[in-house]
């Protein structure tokens, strides 16, 4: 039975904010996931390096210079005001890289956190992603 006219009805509004709880995800979320996948290929052109017989301390140099410009994060300057700087900031403890020689495998893994502001409130959610390839480390 259809509500008279001019009225809503409980599902039409429970759509429209199904749908409107989407578009804000998405807004808020969206951009935190699309930095993810360039983590995702600098991972492939780490590995790809490591095949081609680099050192772990050119790999990780090569890994943090090409996720300079990926994402945002906060920092405090020397007058204590916080501000947005562009990169992940990654420390070389979080880019991990693993030659097992025994083996003949190996591993680059990037551990890291960001923090996502909830518009428009001030709330602050971590989020925490872990990238990783393996490979066999070439003869």
């Amino acid at each position: 039975m259809r509500p008279p006219y001019g009225k809503t009805s409980l599902s039409g509004l429970l759509l429209l904010a199904a749908i409107v709880g989407g578009l804000y995800t998405v807004v808020i979320f969206g951009p935190v996931y699309a930095d993810d996948l360039n983590v995702r290929e600098v991972i492939e052109q780490a590995h790809n390096l490591i095949n081609n017989r680099a050192t772990d301390a050119q790999v990780r140099g090569i890994i943090k210079q090409k996720l300079r410009m990926v994402g945002e994060h906060e920092e405090q300057d020397e007058m204590g005001n916080v501000r947005t700087v562009m990169g992940l900031n990654l420390a070389d403890e979080q880019i991990i890289i693993d030659r097992n020689e025994p083996a003949g495998t190996f591993f680059v893994e990037i551990d890291y956190e960001r923090e996502v502001r909830l518009k428009p409130t001030q709330r602050v959610v971590k989020l925490h992603f872990n990238r990783r390839k393996d490979g066999i480390l070439p003869r």
